[in-house]
């Protein structure tokens, strides 16, 4: 049964109780605070087996994905920000101008106050809680809005910070659907974080554009797997059967595109057709490991799926394996389609277990048509000559290009995630980029010997001395001058000047 809808007064209210709470978690240590969240982690640990039976019962994933992308990933983010966030957000220094050498300049960190989350079906513990625990590194406190799609994993969430160690408040959970999310995205918290589909991102990047309150928006994806003639083909199709059909293909940084050379797409095909077909899928349970793919997570995305293969009815000789529900409608059997671009499957985000597949002569060509998309989040090139294959990745248009490898990184929380074009707008999460996105940062300028002993040549009264240094200044300072000998009795007669003006 779905929660009733929040209103923006109860946000408001939320708000401010946040506001209260994050008021002392902020002046904590960074070290106080990762001691605290460490022992979140083990509280996770503890509690592992209760939370896979809940992500199965809501998702229906396999166990082995429900550890690996959902717990684990969150027990590395942990790891990674209580060794690191001190660092990371540790005062730095500037160097400056010697103009100005009697001056020190310092950026420094603060929390943004109070973050808004709101997050999907794909991933229902993972990125809630990744993101979660990142601004509460950060120092800031959260309200979170997790998918009314998985409400079994949104109750649990909420419980587990119910009983945390953290200061009462501090993470407030709301189990609404779509005017909770609007309620919080119009709300007076300080940043908006949101993963999902592209056309609500617009709308909340517009809401949030109206009040200049910052948001990062990650969105969807329609990401290509460039296959070159030297690749090695058995490691190619495991990953290629791997990156597009994990999480049955639910996730905006699957392969939906696979470019393959001519030269060696026959037997591509072959190998990559049986190994589709080989893939066990079922609805799970705890106790069976016999299935590779589990369910449709969200009723909606089963309306896509026949609606982008509803126009190859005509041409079902492009659908080259799988293509059926089941007759509970519930899964989506492995689904590849030989395209030539024209079709919506290779065009728009499937987010299921859909894949197209082309061929290409020359890499110019792969690098034209994996570029050929609104979506830019995730690209792979696979390859024996690595060299090659990082030239080819700097000319793909998107956030993260992976050599021989795919998909994974969002699960690596030192490195960014983030996408281009459509895929994603504002700060990446994850990384030291991640964690800066939520704080201020402030811009701290003074004396070195903590009083300024002459002030400064651009104050008032404006005279010729303080013009002859100035022009001196900029005549010695430009490194292809050819005044500088000329400029010595400028900065001369200016310095004499300034030290008589006191």
């Amino acid at each position: 049964m779905r929660d009733q809808e929040v209103t923006s007064t109860e946000i408001e209210k939320a708000i401010q109780l946040g506001r209260d709470s994050q008021r002392h978690w902020g002046t904590l240590t960074h070290k106080e605070r990762g001691r605290t969240l460490l022992e979140l982690g083990r509280q996770l640990e503890d509690r592992a087996d209760d939370l896979m039976v809940v992500i199965l019962e809501d998702t229906g994933k396999p166990r082995l994905e429900a550890l690996s992308s959902e717990l684990l990933s969150v027990i590395e983010l942990l790891r990674y920000y209580s060794k690191n966030s001190a660092r990371i957000l540790k005062p730095r220094r500037i160097g400056i101008s010697t103009m100005v050498p009697h001056k020190v300049s310092k950026k420094v960190f603060l929390p943004l106050g109070v973050v808004g989350i709101i997050s999907p079906w794909n991933f229902p513990f993972s990125i809630p809680m990744g993101e979660t625990l990142t601004a509460l590194f950060a120092g800031n406190s959260v309200i979170l809005k997790p998918s009314e799609c998985t409400p079994k994993i949104s109750h649990w969430i909420k419980e587990f910070f119910a009983k945390s160690p953290l200061p009462e408040n501090l993470v407030q959970v709301f189990e609404g659907a779509v005017d909770t999310g609007r309620a919080l995205v119009s709300s007076s918290v300080d940043k908006i974080l949101f993963t999902g589909s592209v056309e609500t991102g617009r709308k909340i990047g517009a809401a949030c554009a109206q009040v200049l309150k910052p948001c990062s928006l990650e969105l969807g994806g329609k990401d290509a797997m460039i296959i070159c003639a030297d690749a090695d083909l058995d490691f190619a199709v495991a990953g290629a059967c791997w990156g597009s059909m994990m999480n049955s293909g639910q996730a905006c940084a699957s392969v939906e595109r696979i470019l393959v050379h001519e030269s060696i797409s026959d037997e591509f095909l072959t190998r990559f057709k049986q190994g589709l077909q080989n893939l066990r899928q079922k609805n799970t349970s705890l106790t069976s490991e016999a299935t590779d793919l589990g369910r449709i997570i969200a009723e909606r995305q089963r309306l896509v799926y026949e609606d982008q293969l509803a126009e190859l009815q005509e041409n079902r000789e492009k659908i080259l394996t799988g293509g059926e529900l089941s007759e509970e409608g519930t899964s989506l059997q492995p689904t590849l389609v030989l395209c030539d671009g024209s079709e919506r499957v290779w065009k728009e985000e499937s987010f299921g277990p859909i894949v197209g597949l082309r061929t290409f002569q020359s890499e110019d060509e792969a690098v034209q048509m994996a570029n050929d998309s609104a979506y830019g989040l995730l690209s792979s090139v696979w390859s024996k000559d690595e060299s090659r294959a990082r030239d080819l990745s700097l000319r793909l248009e998107a956030g993260t290009i992976l050599i021989n490898d795919c998909i994974y990184t969002h699960a690596v929380p030192e490195t960014p995630w983030f996408g281009v074009k459509t895929s994603g707008y504002g700060a990446p999460v994850h990384g030291e980029e991640g964690l800066l996105s939520l704080v201020q940062m402030r811009h701290i300028h003074y004396d070195l010997i903590g009083f300024p002993l002459l002030k400064p040549i651009w104050w008032f009264p404006y005279t010729d001395w303080k013009f002859n240094l100035l022009r001196g200044l900029i005549s010695w300072r430009n490194p292809r001058s050819s005044q500088k000998v000329k400029a010595i009795p400028k900065l001369l007669k200016g310095a004499l000047g300034w030290l008589k003006s006191g």
